[in-house]
């Protein structure tokens, strides 16, 4: 690593050492400067660099390390100095000067191996100071820089010499830098304060700032660290450059990229090289201060002085010393009550070496001490996770537990957890046991389900009172999402009157994952008597998938629940149940209001599934404001999140969760992408059988119409309705599956049958209310009846959605009718009514939409400002030829030698290609670029036809 990195913001200290250079070289006289600072903050690359730059002015340099090892060994240091001064000398002047100095001196310069007690001998100080006097003064070997690190280990009669020496600088070219370790005595601590009285002190070094650690680590990386990461980066190493060079190359080793993610990674990095390091310089303090160290690391801020004795066995006063001196190093930090480690990977360094025995007696005792001296039992219970075995103690259960309510409390669910398993180590009654593994299947619910349930297993075996006890209606709603039937029955079996009321609105939740494959009990609830969040708002969902109120009704019951706070998971799923109601009848803005809402509150509790869920609501919403980027956003995260929630995909809400994002893929045109979405649909299905739920054959029957498979879309269409009808599920603004029916109808050419479907969809929707599916119902009337009638349904189709919030639904429209105008040869019209829809679809995040509106308004004779452009039209020829080839699966190397141009012409073109066509990327490109991109030979799933140019039929419902 290069110097200028390590001097972060030590540009003062640089000048000042510097300028001292420049003065020598200028007036002929010398000095003495010392820098000072804790073990690892910079000391030695500061001198480091100054004897570089005294090197290019001129100088002589010497530099010279003192030596823990040699510290002992009288004039040692001097010895060196001079010797390596000599050796500077033309060959001729050298022996001159050696023929002048007494033997002593001569033999010990010339032998670099033996060492005699002359050298303990006070005159041979002055012997050397008059042999440096002459180097400089008579034989020419000025200017001369000694650099001396770790002047606290310089031998007593180099001291002395030194101090001899710094008495004649002013008459001689002679400049002495060096550092100072604090914390450490050295060799003769009186000697050593005499020397640094006479000399000046440049600066104190101090950390470094979270600016220079960022700075410093991108220079090492070679790239720029996330600041989340740059400030975990400052936390473990406390800015001491030593150990942010350390950190990098670990991370390096370990092949970890600075971003926001890996920065807790940071937090349980170590190193040998750290952790020998510490044992080496703490030694040079007292023999007992590593286990000292190691005590006060292992208790991580419940050391007092008093502590540390007891679980050390060394001396208080002792120990008080022995601190004293690492807070100078900087290696503690905190006063006698409040001791700790001051920099993480320093700590975790020492832990990590440290034998598991020696470290797990360490923090019983602790824990032991702490619980004796009543302190919280956060701080007891701290130490017990590190031991991995039952120490048989009642007040150990009793501590951990008190700390997992605690943690419950502040909603620090990771320590809860943590807490519990811990527990669960020591020996328990059944029914604590049970009520433990309950409790924990509570926090592990919200984050990982397959976890969850095995402990409740295990609690429902031991003891399914206790256990059914201790299960929250959170739990219970959190298991319905999961469909966890068997263990829901027993849970509400060993329930009594109340609980069983209590938790009533979570079973009647099943009957509404039904569509999506999930399951109900055998056992009748009755009627629930509970009027929390979660009963009103499936209340508001009951009347909505059954048509038993009007949407006007139900936006009122939903709107009631949602103003109900966000407290509990329970109310976080009663939520996204009046979100649902919402969509459906219409509420747009308000939903997405209110889903946001519902967003942050389940992300502050962590409950995972709910975050999941009611971020796929938010991109419903989002959809059909036309705010379709957006939209696929939050789809890519709701499933990655139930994915993390549920890795085996055996829940309903996984199941829901991935049929949402297969129609916003069929919708998008990317069938081969929503194709393999349902492959593993089927392949996650309990008994590997298809999956023949309602939402399922609904989501493969718009992706085979997509891709004209119309008979088998045609089954399952008239599969999915059969199913919805026996669950009473009958409202068309939840599942338009009679337009799809009737869509796949006329292209089989059964117009008369799918007549029949279009008017049992009006009759509904009329009755419902809303707007978007009397629009939908009305648009696929057109497609049924064809002109001159379907021009009317068209227009009311329009004249319904223009005053309401489906702008994506309107557009359609819209394109629809300049489509038929454009036909009839009424282009004027057509024109009129296409300027409308494009006007609304530059506000819209769709670029494939605009790229077709805009090409019907050009077919109709419209013109498009080239700025309003985008899609295909948008692009440049080059970047056509260049985008055309890579959505074909060129790479860029092959693109360039087909094209004749370079590699960086190529990847220029990309790169506007892709802002043109609103895409992230490669992957991207043949699904913007249409059926351009599929070139011959283009094939789809089943064999049908491949993509298509986006056209409003495709999007109803």
């Amino acid at each position: 690593m290069s110097l200028p990195t390590i001097l972060c913001e030590r540009v003062r200290e640089t000048a000042t050492l510097n300028r001292s250079l420049e003065e020598t070289v200028v007036s002929g006289r010398g000095g003495f400067l010392f820098v000072r600072g804790g073990a690892g903050t910079g000391k030695s690359a500061l001198l480091e660099d100054a004897a570089e730059r005294a090197r290019e002015a001129g100088f002589a340099v010497v530099q010279i390390r003192g030596s823990h090892a040699e510290h002992l060994l009288d004039h040692n240091v001097a010895l060196r100095v001079v010797r390596a001064v000599r050796d500077k000398l033309a060959p001729e002047l050298c022996g001159a000067f050696e023929e002048g100095l007494p033997t002593a001196v001569r033999t010990l310069l010339g032998d670099r191996t033996s060492y005699s007690d002359t050298a303990a001998d006070q005159r041979f100080t002055h012997h050397l100071l008059s042999a440096m006097d002459q180097l400089v003064t008579r034989y020419g070997a000025g200017p001369v820089l000694l650099v001396i690190d770790n002047l606290h280990w310089t031998d007593r009669g180099s001291l002395r010499w030194l101090g001899l020496l710094l008495e004649r600088l002013s008459a001689l070219p002679v400049l002495v830098f060096g550092s100072v370790c604090e914390g450490l005595s050295g060799t003769d601590h009186e000697l050593l304060e005499e020397l640094l009285v006479n000399g000046t002190s440049v600066a104190q070094l101090r950390p470094l700032s979270q600016t220079a650690v960022g700075t410093a680590l991108g220079v090492m990386l070679h790239a720029d660290p996330d600041p989340a990461f740059t400030a975990a980066a400052l936390r473990v190493t406390a800015g001491y450059p030593l150990l942010v060079v350390t950190l990098a190359q670990l991370l390096t080793e370990l092949g970890i990229r600075p971003d926001a993610s890996s920065a807790p990674l940071l937090d349980e990095l170590a190193a040998d090289s750290v952790a020998m390091s510490v044992r080496v310089r703490t030694r040079r303090i007292s023999p007992d201060a590593f286990a000292v160290y190691r005590v006060i690391a292992a208790l991580d801020g419940d050391a007092g002085v008093d502590n540390v004795a007891f679980l050390s066995g060394i001396d208080p006063v002792a120990v008080d010393e022995v601190c004293h001196a690492m807070r100078k190093m900087g290696l503690l930090t905190g006063g006698n009550t409040g001791l700790k480690a001051a920099q993480p990977l320093v700590r975790n360094s020492v832990l990590r070496e440290c034998p598991p025995t020696l470290l797990q007696n360490v923090h019983t005792q602790a824990a032991s001490l702490l619980h004796g001296a009543g302190a919280p039992a956060g701080a007891v219970a701290r130490h017990l996770l590190i031991v991995r075995r039952p120490l048989s103690e009642p007040w150990v259960v009793a501590a951990l537990l008190t700390a997992a309510s605690d943690a419950h409390a502040a909603n620090d669910t990771g320590s809860y957890i943590r807490y519990l398993r811990r527990a669960l180590i020591e020996p328990l009654a059944p029914d604590t046991a049970a009520k433990v593994l309950t409790e924990l299947t509570g926090a592990l619910a919200r984050v990982d389900i397959t976890d969850a349930t095995a402990h409740l297993d295990r609690a429902l075996a031991i003891s399914p009172d206790a256990a059914s006890e201790a299960t929250t209606p959170d739990l219970f709603v959190l298991l319905a999402l999961a469909d966890r039937k068997q263990q829901l029955q027993t849970v509400y079996q060993h329930s009594d009157a109340a609980r069983r009321q209590a938790l009533a609105p979570s079973l009647r939740m099943l009957r509404y994952l039904v569509p999506y494959g999930g399951s109900v009990l055998e056992e009748r609830t009755g009627a629930e008597t509970v009027d929390n969040t979660l009963t009103m708002a499936l209340r508001a969902w009951d009347d909505t998938a059954t048509m038993s109120a009007s949407a006007d009704a139900v936006t009122e019951q939903a709107l009631r629940a949602a103003a109900a706070p966000l407290l509990r998971a329970e109310s976080l799923v009663g939520q996204a149940f009046a979100l649902r109601t919402l969509a459906a009848a219409g509420e747009l803005t308000t939903g997405l209001r209110l889903s946001e809402a519902v967003v942050e509150a389940a992300r502050r509790q962590g409950v995972v599934p709910v975050i999941a869920i009611a971020v796929h609501l938010r991109s419903t919403f989002l959809h059909r404001l036309g705010k379709l980027g957006k939209a696929r956003a939050d789809a890519s995260e709701s499933v990655r999140l139930v994915r993390s929630w549920d890795p085996a995909g055996a829940t309903t809400v996984w199941r829901m969760l991935h049929t949402q994002v297969v129609h916003l893929l069929t919708d998008a045109a990317r069938t081969e992408f929503a194709w393999r979405l349902v492959d593993e649909l089927h392949r996650k299905r309990a008994g590997s059988a298809p999956d023949r739920s309602a939402q399922a054959l609904y989501a493969t029957g718009r992706l085979r119409l997509r891709n004209g498979d119309h008979k088998g879309a045609l089954q399952d269409f008239v599969a999915c309705g059969s199913a919805l009808g026996d669950q009473g599920m009958v409202n068309p603004a939840v599942t338009a599956w009679q337009l799809h029916a009737a869509m796949a109808l006329v292209r089989l050419g059964q117009t008369g049958a799918a007549t029949g479907y279009v008017r049992e969809h009006l009759e509904k929707a009329a009755s419902w209310g809303a707007p978007a599916p009397v629009a939908s119902g009305l648009r696929v009337q057109a497609l049924v009846t064809g002109p001159p009638g379907s021009a009317a349904s068209l227009e009311e189709a329009i004249a319904i959605l223009r005053p309401t919030e489906e702008h994506l639904g309107l557009v359609y429209a819209l394109l629809q009718r300049g489509q038929q105008l454009r036909a009839a040869d009424d282009l004027t019209t057509a024109r009129r009514v296409l300027r409308e829809a494009h006007d609304i679809a530059l506000r819209l995040d769709s670029p494939p939409l605009l790229d077709s509106v805009s090409r019907e308004l050009r077919a109709a004779g419209g013109r498009t400002p080239r700025s309003e452009r985008q899609g295909f039209d948008a692009l440049t020829d080059s970047e056509r030829r260049v985008a055309l080839l890579a959505a074909r699966g060129k790479k860029n190397r092959e693109i360039a030698k087909t094209l004749f141009v370079q590699m960086r012409t190529v990847e220029i073109h990309l790169t506007n290609t892709y802002r043109k066509l609103g895409i992230g990327g490669r992957d991207d490109l043949a699904t913007a670029l249409g059926a351009a991109a599929t070139g011959p030979g283009g094939a789809s799933h089943g064999g049908a036809a491949g993509h298509r140019s986006l056209t409003p039929i495709d999007t109803v419902g």
